[in-house]
């Protein structure tokens, strides 16, 4: 009998792991889209958006929200770019001739380009951050949901 209750609360408790990770995983995937949709970082192309869906996964025991995107990582904990400096000198003529989108024409020897620091622009962290709360009361009310399930024991105590 009392392994009977044992195994039934083990499979209450794990069926509420996994309810709480499919809950948790849909609400913190959404936050960080939305986080990606002009709150963090202003949308371009969508695709640092798009692959939030690709490569997060609910597992059995919690849920994974990431991206594969190779710059995700990047606007996540920041970066410098380039990583050294970088000099362009012309191969073919005495000098570099390019147009701004301003339409001003640009005529140089050659063109350094210093490394620059890119500031965190985190999109992952702050969704977790926000959501904390709430995902304990997910967990909270899956545990009540199954261990709800499991029928009251009553145990007859004599002494003798």
């Amino acid at each position: 009998m009392a392994n009977d209750l044992e195994t039934r609360m083990r499979n209450a408790l794990e069926s509420s792991v996994e309810m709480w990770a499919a809950r948790g995983f849909i609400l913190i995937t959404n936050a960080v889209k939305d986080n990606l949709t002009g709150k963090v970082l202003k949308t371009r192309s969508g695709r640092l958006r798009d692959s939030i869906g690709a490569v997060s996964r609910i597992q059995k025991n919690g849920f994974t929200v990431g991206t594969n995107v190779s710059y995700g990582i990047g606007w996540e904990k920041g970066f410098t770019r380039p990583k050294n400096t970088i000099v362009i000198r012309p191969t073919t003529k005495k000098a570099l001739k390019f147009r701004l989108r301003s339409g001003q024409v640009i005529v140089r020897r050659r063109v350094v380009q210093r490394p620059k620091k890119y500031a965190a622009r985190p999109f992952i962290e702050p969704a977790i951050s926000r959501n904390e709360q709430r995902l304990v009361k997910i967990l909270g009310e899956s545990l009540l949901e199954e261990f709800g399930k499991i029928p009251a024991m009553t145990v007859d105590v004599r002494i003798l």
